[in-house]
């Protein structure tokens, strides 16, 4: 796995055509994930520099000037991939478990064993790059999607196995969560919707921090940043199309262009 850097001029192109370009030779084999990374200068506030991703297919040697002509400058070498996709964003700094420094990679750096555990895990992709590969195959009736599951209920026959990984969590304090949740009751915060009885006593509801915990801001884990939601809402505030604002006190928070005042 390697992740190759992009400017927000240019991310566009790469996605669009499915080509990237490098100064030296890269040591990939076909399939390998490309984590494409956007410039951190050149985000927009709250942005994951990581959103897309392809896999490798192929490298040649630009003798042509393909790469002046797409992207205004000659580099030596072009990347082809494939199964160029979307992924939920990340900066892979925030879910690494080794100290590489990733921040320090210039244009192009290869991803540690540990961490490319970690970012498969993010984006559960390990098996994403064989689904797509068919997809086409699939829209023009050249793939039996029901044998295919066939072929995987016999891949994944026995028993499951455990992965054994060693990972660091930022601690969350329960205390805090469970005074909001006696606070403010488990029917959540956006959309109204109760909490589900539980197995054992009391009802389920989720707690969302609304500045990320990896930001490590300061106070981050008190209660003006902690709000009660249910597990759909949770997913759409981490994955949709939203937008937040601290209103001190309260936050405003916009889910789909309906806008919701917690107060």
């Amino acid at each position: 796995m390697i992740i190759i850097k992009t400017d927000k001029t240019t991310i566009s192109k790469v996605v669009e055509i499915g080509k990237h370009a490098t100064q030296k030779k890269i040591q990939c084999n076909p399939g390998d994930l490309i984590l494409i990374q956007q410039n951190v200068n050149s985000l927009n506030k709250g942005e994951k520099s990581i959103r897309w991703v392809m896999n490798f297919a192929d490298q040649y040697e630009d003798k042509n000037g393909e790469s002046q002509k797409l992207w205004g400058k000659q580099w030596k070498y072009v990347i082809t991939g494939k199964n160029i996709r979307k992924v939920p964003p990340f900066d892979i700094w925030d879910i690494q478990v080794t100290d590489k420094n990733y921040k320090g990679v210039q244009w192009m750096g290869y991803v540690d064993a540990e961490d490319e555990t970690e970012v498969l895990d993010w984006i559960n992709d390990e098996e994403e790059a064989e689904v797509a590969s068919l997809a086409e195959k699939l829209e023009n009736n050249y793939f039996d999607i029901s044998q295919f599951i066939e072929t995987l209920n016999d891949k994944y026959k026995g028993t499951p196995k455990y992965k054994y990984i060693i990972t660091k969590k930022i601690s969350r304090p329960s205390p805090i969560r469970n005074a909001i949740i006696l606070r403010d009751g488990t029917n959540c915060r956006i959309c109204g919707m109760g909490g589900f009885p539980k197995k054992s006593n009391g009802f389920y509801c989720e707690v969302h921090h609304m500045i990320e915990l990896n930001k490590e801001a300061p106070n981050s884990l008190q209660s003006w940043n902690v709000i009660i939601v249910c597990p759909t809402c949770h997913k759409k505030i981490h994955y949709g199309k939203t937008k937040t604002r601290y209103l001190n006190p309260g936050w405003e928070i916009i889910i789909e262009d309906k806008i919701y005042l917690l107060k």
